[in-house]
């Protein structure tokens, strides 16, 4: 478990540093959220930054990407950053459909 968040931070750690450069559809190639979402705490964690009522730490990039991918829905990605989008929505909307929703709501995107 801790093997995952010392991976998960340095990868952010990593990212972080290219936030500025990164365009939606390079967030979508380069982070995985499944590992996240299949974590309770992690997910908690993301979510809480991603509504702002917690400090974001590792999950920094994820508070700079997330609300352009869902206010776009990912329209200026490859075929394959879409899949992977349309893909990682569905996880959400199954596994945490309470989740999905809040930012759904939060950042303006339409229900999919």
């Amino acid at each position: 478990m801790k093997v995952i968040q010392v991976i998960l931070l340095l990868c952010a750690i990593v990212y972080g540093s290219m936030t500025a450069e990164l365009t939606v559809g390079e967030f979508i190639d380069q982070v995985d959220p499944t590992p996240i979402l299949k974590n309770k705490e992690l997910t908690n964690k993301a979510f809480q930054c991603l509504m702002d009522k917690a400090p974001c730490g590792e999950f920094k990039l994820w508070r700079d990407m997330v609300p352009e991918v869902f206010k776009t829905k990912c329209s200026d990605c490859t075929p394959s950053q879409k899949d992977k989008f349309n893909l990682y929505v569905e996880v959400l909307k199954t596994s945490h459909p309470d989740i999905y929703h809040a930012l759904l709501s939060k950042y303006g995107g339409k229900s999919r």
